[in-house]
């Protein structure tokens, strides 16, 4: 069985690098079950030979009109994106991508897995036309809401059909949410699409939703590498980055650091500003990998340390096993890899218990979910981890147990096999 997975990139972003992860799992692991794995992206970042990557061919009239589009979709977005700061793509114009992908005929792919598209790897529109058995597994809440890849909290208008909540007046006539959800009912309404939900999460509010409600749901985890991701010497790893082996450090990371809001940098630097007599004569270091140093950075009472950008996992799996603790002060969140690979490599997590972080930590046992969404609640939970040192150690050792038992690549793999194989035994071509 041949899987094509299509996604925006494969190195750039978590939920790109989540797509490549699979497919190299099932590079690594599917032939047990016969499956080839290869990838289609806009934006290549490996030198995986299985991975094509770059726009897809247009006409010089096409491409043209593409970019007169895309000007456009600027425009759209800057002056009609709702309050809500979360990224918002509305997938238009067509790139071409579809139309690619349906004339395949060396090397045609059995089933399709979707993962995060965006603006620019392929339409709304396409992807309804795509004659392929489809399996999409979701990064966010874009594909079942509208133009936003993550909903405001008190927004349930994707459990209806919009009409119900929609301003239909003048003010409501450029609403970039209603009008992306209308392109997706309209195009997707005769497919059934297999989803694969990261977390419970994104699984239930999938459920829930008015697009997705009929279509089959499952949940299975992104797979891991636990021969890659696995615990390394603490002295070893901070000597390796240049950091002082004398210091405990607590790791923080995300795409953007403490600049995306939804990740709730913010919280985490109020959380630690709450905790300086605490860590008075303690040797306690922040470190913060996926941004390097801004010129203007908050007073916190524990020295910092910015790592970059770490685009490469041998130096990531260094910052985990040079860390004690990880925080993810994420207010909102799928299944964040991050938070996979500090747990398969030894390390503890407190986080705030929204979105998929439950489906990660076990309270009390591999780390802590803080239940009020507020600095103050977040500071006693570190406060208590730290100052007790075998309770830490005892969190570290279960969460690689963890790790093994539900990530491993493996496991991961065979659920996957399933769910494709049900796809295609499933599939009606589409009527011409």
């Amino acid at each position: 069985m041949r899987v094509m997975h299509v996604a925006a990139s494969d190195s750039i972003g978590g939920a790109c690098r989540a797509a490549n992860r699979l497919h190299i799992a099932l590079q690594n692991h599917g032939e047990s079950y016969n499956i080839e794995s290869t990838c289609r992206v806009i934006y290549k970042g490996s030198s995986d030979q299985a991975i094509k990557g770059g726009a897809p061919k247009l006409s010089i009239r096409g491409r043209i009109n593409y970019n007169v589009k895309t000007k456009s979709r600027s425009l759209f977005l800057k002056l009609f994106q709702k309050d809500n700061s979360s990224l918002q793509s509305i997938a238009w114009p067509s790139t071409g991508l579809g139309n690619e992908l349906n004339k395949l005929q060396a090397g045609r792919p059995d089933v399709i897995n979707l993962h995060w598209l965006g603006n620019d790897t392929i339409s709304i529109e396409e992807i309804g036309k795509l004659d392929y058995p489809l399996i999409w597994r979701l990064p966010d809440e874009w594909a079942f809401s509208g133009a936003e890849h993550y909903v405001s909290t008190s927004d349930k208008s994707y459990h209806f059909d919009y009409s119900s909540e929609h301003d239909f007046s003048l003010n409501g006539l450029f609403d970039l949410n209603y009008l992306t959800w209308r392109r997706k009912q309209k195009s997707w309404s005769k497919k059934m699409i297999h989803i694969v939900a990261p977390s419970n999460w994104v699984a239930n509010n999938a459920k829930r939703s008015y697009l997705m409600q009929n279509w089959p749901i499952h949940v299975v985890p992104t797979p891991l590498d636990c021969t890659i991701w696995k615990p390394l010497n603490s002295a070893f790893s901070k000597q390796a980055l240049g950091l002082d082996p004398d210091n405990n450090f607590i790791l923080f990371g995300a795409l953007g650091g403490l600049e995306d809001p939804r990740k709730g940098g913010d919280l985490l630097v109020e959380a630690l500003s709450k905790l300086s007599s605490f860590f008075a004569n303690k040797n306690y270091s922040l470190l913060i990998f996926g941004q390097e140093k801004p010129n203007n950075m908050p007073q916190l009472p524990i020295p910092f340390h910015f790592l970059g950008n770490l685009s490469d996992q041998y130096s990531l799996r260094l910052a985990y096993n040079a860390a004690s603790l990880m925080i993810i002060p994420s207010i909102q969140d799928n299944l964040p890899g991050t938070g996979l690979e500090a747990h398969a490599c030894g390390l503890p997590i407190v986080c705030f218990d929204v979105g998929g972080l439950a489906d990660i930590v076990d309270d009390h046992l591999t780390g802590r979910l803080v239940q009020s969404l507020n600095a103050d609640s977040l500071a006693q939970c570190l406060k208590e981890i730290l100052a007790d040192f075998a309770k830490l150690e005892a969190m570290s050792l279960r969460s690689r147990e963890k790790a093994l038992f539900q990530w491993d690549a493996p496991n991961v793999v065979s659920r996957y096999a399933h769910i494709y194989k049900s796809a295609l035994e499933q599939y009606s071509p589409i009527e011409r």
